[in-house]
């Protein structure tokens, strides 16, 4: 694919489901920018959601929350029939025990976002997103929730007072009311990494999503999921980070420990950059008006006012 000189560099996030017993995470971290770790509801536990998030910091990747309906035996992805009461109280305590892991290890809480059925019935059913919603009540003011654009839980989320960011699924085929194919049919995940971007791309440039029977449909998404449990997920990864670079799409996190990314993230700055075969940033020379105080000791190379670095990182 081709992409014109003049065209701007557009940076996305690409979040990852995870902390759900592939053992993926090592691989996968330093391709993604923010993770959605499982956090007991249809997998995960309280070690696994420390580990997890310890290796998401030092790659640089946000952390966000993973929700789900009590269900382990069918890993989440069935709908239940349950009452307020004990879905308000599993999706409370997922919610807190993450948030106390998260303050433990001094690591951002960055969003939330429902899994699997759970996300399915709270972007249909108002009743339910309410009761989401009323759920994590509370985190406001620490943490966006990641949704389907126009959906329920989108104006569930936003009436009372939580910052939303839109999401797609670059591995997951949409019925033409912008529903997900159901994982039931051959046809629900996409698995070749050359048709991913190509859906990625649609979402990205053209601002629509292509349903599974043609039609192109108008849609909002800033963050792109592609599920950890996806056969070539790491394969997938690999290769959009090798070429949406080639398409002035640049992942936002780079590989950068977590100041350095959000610095990357939010500010302009000269230098040059170096990428590995993974198409990661490998090393970055810069000059940085910042204090040095503010880096951890292996970065710290400069004077109080102006930092000339060359950070680097293992593929």
């Amino acid at each position: 694919m081709a992409c014109s000189d003049k065209m701007d560099t557009i940076f996305i996030d690409i979040n990852c489901d995870v902390g759900e017993g592939t053992g993926l995470e090592t691989e996968l971290m330093p391709l993604i920018s923010s993770c959605n770790i499982a956090c007991g509801g249809h997998a995960g536990n309280l070690d696994t959601i420390a580990e997890v998030a310890r290796s998401a910091k030092e790659n640089g990747v946000k952390v966000g929350a993973h929700p789900s309906y009590p269900d382990t035996e069918n890993f989440g992805r069935v709908s239940m029939s349950i009452s307020e009461f004990d879905l308000t109280k599993s999706i409370r305590r997922q919610i807190d025990d993450f948030a106390s892991i998260l303050k433990k290890e001094n690591i951002p809480f960055n969003h939330i976002k429902a899994h699997g059925a759970l996300y399915n019935d709270i972007a249909k059913d108002s009743d339910l997103a309410k009761i989401f919603v009323k759920s994590i009540e509370g985190y406001q003011d620490i943490a966006s929730i990641y949704v389907p654009y126009g959906s329920a839980i989108e104006a569930e989320a936003l009436q009372r007072g939580f910052q939303v960011k839109y999401e797609g699924f670059a591995d997951r085929n949409y019925n033409r009311n912008l529903s997900l194919v159901s994982r039931k049919l051959p046809e629900a995940v996409i698995t070749d990494p050359e048709k991913v971007l190509k859906h990625l791309l649609q979402m990205v440039r053209e601002k629509y999503i292509a349903t599974i029977d043609g039609l192109k449909i108008y849609s909002k998404a800033e963050t792109f999921c592609v599920h950890g449990d996806t056969p070539s997920v790491v394969q997938i990864l690999n290769y959009l980070s090798l070429e949406l670079p080639k398409l002035k799409i640049q992942i936002k996190n780079c590989c950068l420990t977590p100041y350095l990314s959000d610095l990357w993230n939010s500010c302009c700055f000269g230098g040059m950059a170096e990428r590995g075969r993974r198409g990661h940033i490998r090393r970055y020379s810069a000059i940085l008006p910042i204090p040095k105080n503010t880096l951890s000791k292996r970065e710290r190379l400069g004077d109080d006012t102006c930092l000339q670095f060359t950070y680097s990182c293992s593929e």
